[in-house]
């Protein structure tokens, strides 16, 4: 009910110019890809990050447990979202 009360005050109160836009919001996206990979021989991860400038960062690694590829995808995409965090996303 809150959210609708707010939305209906916006559209009472707001200037009406045509074709101007209500808010404008810039984005500049990061892109994380994540692979991981699970064999007899042990499990592995490997992430690439383009910031919005376009610089591409790449990071593999190996896992010190035994797991599944599913389980290893899972650990690439935490590591990939935590660098991500680190760097100011």
């Amino acid at each position: 009910m809150k959210g609708q009360v707010l939305a209906d005050f916006v559209v009472k109160f707001y200037p009406r110019r045509e074709m101007e836009p209500v808010y404008h919001v810039n984005v500049h996206p990061w892109k994380v890809f994540v692979d991981g990979a699970s064999s007899a021989m042990g499990a592995g991860a490997r992430i690439v990050i383009i910031t919005p400038e376009g610089i591409r960062l790449e990071h593999s690694f190996r896992l010190g447990f035994r797991t599944s590829n599913n389980e290893a995808e899972y650990e690439a995409l935490l590591t990939g979202l935590r660098a991500v965090l680190d760097m100011g996303a």
